[in-house]
Parts: structure tokens; C-alpha cells; sequence
């Protein structure tokens, strides 16, 4: 699999920590010791070999995910924050993301446990916004109906120069799409219309109701054979 150097950003999804106590900052939720900066990228390095990061053969780099159902690090202690990072440079793409050189949150998302003073100062020292969702991040990820959602954030991220309305929009639209606590999402039922019901019943009657056989005409007399002569006409 190659590694192409990529000229514009390729968005996608990821979760951080919010550490407690303060500073409030970004950390990853599995190298724990790694800390997103407010006022820079982050850029990746291999603690395996000490390569270049991300190599195509090996598993380093920064992580993001198509969808955010399929983001890792739900969990794994301190509040969880869903976010769509900005990867440039050096990208490995995979089967539901990437992992790239280069990284930089673009807009997060952060649960109802997460202090309101906190989410200000995530929104102040990143200098990006920070939406609160109305279930925690871990359940709301696995909502079926914010794929689209999800995927307009996705787009307007990927803007360059960035558009902070249409980011704002697509990000509010996403919150809209996360469901309110106690409300269960059901499948709508199909409906049948009355008279399709009747036609469809009687149709199935009929199919299963034996019907009778035709009637077979009774046999007329046998046409003479060629050269025959026909009694009364003497042709023959």
C-alpha cells in the first residue's frame, strides 16, 4: 500500500481524553502519554523503529476514522471527546480510515458529563468549536441515522481555505441528528392500504381454491378419408 503525500487535508473522526485535573487539554486515549497541542499540529513518530511516520508497513501514525462508528478509544478513562481532525502529509489509507503524519482537531463533540467550565476552555485553548451532544459519546457513535450527518462535517472540514458557517451548520446538524435521552428509535411499519389488502387476499384465495377442469367438447363424426366418396355426393 502506498503513502502518497497528500497537497489538501483528508478529515475524519477520532476520540480523545479530557484530562482532570487541569490543564483541559486533548490526549489520546490509548498512548496516553501523548497530548494534543493547542497550538500547533501534532506530528506522529514510530516508538517502534523510529521511522518516518506513518509507514506502510507498520501500524504508526495518527488514527482517523471514515465514520464515527468506527473510531477506537471509547472509554478508556477521564470523559471521552469525538472530534474531526484535519491529517495531511504523509497518509496511509486503510479499509474504514487513515493513518497520517500530520494532525490537527477541526471541530468536537463532547458528552453530557463533561463540565460546561471544561468545554469553554477546550473551546478557548483549541481555538475551534465545542458541541455538546445529548448522549455521551460512546452510544451516540453507534446511532444509525448521523451517517449523513456526519459525513457533511466530514465535507465541510475538508474545505480550504475553512468556512467556519458551513462548518457550523453541518456540526449543529449533526448534534440534531444524536437522539435526546429516553427517546427510543423504532423501525417505521409498513402500511398496507385496505384495498390492496382485499386484492392481495382474494388473489391468494384463488391461487389455493382448486377450480375446475374445462369442459371437453363431445367428438363429431370422423372426417372421411382423401378418396373417400361422401354418401349422397358422389364426389370423390
Amino acid at each position: 500500500m502506498s503513502a502518497p503525500d497528500v497537497a489538501g487535508v483528508v478529515p475524519g473522526w477520532r476520540t480523545w481524553r479530557v484530562r482532570d485535573p487541569a490543564p483541559v487539554r486533548l490526549w489520546s486515549p490509548v498512548h496516553i502519554a501523548t497530548e494534543w497541542p493547542p497550538d500547533a499540529p501534532l506530528d506522529a513518530a514510530c516508538e517502534l523503529d523510529g521511522h518516518r511516520a506513518p509507514d506502510p508497513g507498520c501500524t504508526c501514525g495518527l488514527y482517523a476514522a471514515r465514520r464515527p462508528a468506527d473510531v477506537g478509544g471509547l472509554g478508556f478513562g477521564g470523559p471521552t471527546v469525538l472530534g474531526c481532525v484535519a491529517l495531511w502529509g504523509t497518509v496511509v489509507e486503510g479499509e474504514r480510515g487513515w493513518r497520517a503524519g500530520t494532525g490537527r482537531p477541526v471541530v468536537l463533540f463532547c458528552g453530557p458529563a463533561l463540565p460546561e467550565a471544561e468545554r469553554t476552555v477546550l473551546a478557548s485553548v483549541y481555538r475551534i468549536p465545542v458541541h455538546r451532544l445529548p448522549l455521551p459519546v460512546a452510544p451516540a457513535v453507534g446511532v444509525p441515522g448521523i451517517v449523513e450527518a456526519a459525513e457533511r462535517v466530514r465535507t465541510a472540514a475538508a474545505r480550504t481555505p475553512p468556512d467556519p458557517a458551513a462548518l457550523d451548520d453541518a456540526s449543529r446538524g449533526f448534534v440534531a441528528a444524536v437522539p435526546r435521552p429516553g427517546v427510543v428509535l423504532r423501525r417505521p411499519r409498513r402500511r398496507f392500504a385496505v384495498g390492496s389488502a382485499v386484492a392481495a387476499a382474494v388473489a391468494v384465495s384463488a391461487l389455493l381454491v382448486p377450480q375446475p377442469e374445462p369442459a371437453t367438447p363431445p367428438a363429431g363424426p370422423a372426417a372421411p378419408a382423401p378418396g373417400t366418396a361422401v354418401p349422397g355426393t358422389g364426389t370423390p
